[in-house]
C-alpha cells in the first residue's frame, strides 16, 4: 500500500487592512463616531463598508485613526 502526501500551496493576495479592522485595532467604535457625528450606527457601518459614501463620515473616521480620507478610500479624489 502506497502513501501519497501532497502539499498545497494557499496564496491570498495583499490587501490593505480594512477600514473596520483599523477601528477595531485602535479602539474606536462606529457607535463613538455616529454619537459625534449625531447620526446612526448603522449609517457609519455603510460607510465603512462601503456600501454608502458620506464624505464627512469619512473624514471623521479618518482624522480619528490621525490618517488621510484618501488613505482609507482611495478611489476618492479631493478637489483642487
Amino acid at each position: 500500500m502506497q502513501h501519497f502526501t501532497t502539499q498545497k500551496t494557499v496564496s491570498f493576495p495583499k490587501r490593505s487592512p480594512s477600514v473596520k479592522a483599523l477601528l477595531i485595532n485602535d479602539g474606536i467604535s462606529l457607535t463613538n463616531i455616529a454619537r459625534k457625528l449625531k447620526v446612526s450606527v448603522p449609517t457609519v457601518s455603510k460607510v465603512v463598508s462601503g456600501k454608502a459614501s458620506s464624505k464627512r463620515i469619512q473624514e471623521a473616521i479618518a482624522h480619528a485613526l490621525d490618517l488621510k480620507r484618501e488613505d482609507l478610500w482611495p478611489d476618492v479624489r479631493e478637489k483642487s
